[in-house]
C-alpha cells in the first residue's frame, strides 16, 4: 500500500507542481540538480512524493 507521502509522481506532474515547463526539468535532470528519478520498463520516469519533498527542503533558502 502507498501512502500519500510516498505516492508516485510523474515527470509531468511535478513539472506542474513547480510550474516549469518540461524543458527545464530536462535541463535540470541533464545538470543533475533535479529530484531522482527512475526509470520504469516501459521508459516513464517517476520520482516519489517523499524524494521529491526532500529535494525542495534542500534548496529552502533561509
Amino acid at each position: 500500500m502507498c501512502t500519500v507521502n510516498n505516492e508516485w509522481m510523474t515527470i509531468k506532474q511535478v513539472c506542474e507542481e513547480l510550474a516549469i515547463n518540461r524543458s527545464t526539468m530536462d535541463m535540470w535532470r541533464r545538470l543533475k540538480t533535479a529530484p531522482e528519478f527512475i526509470r520504469l520498463p516501459n521508459a516513464s520516469l517517476r520520482t516519489r512524493r517523499s524524494t521529491f519533498n526532500a529535494w525542495l527542503d534542500r534548496r529552502e533558502v533561509v
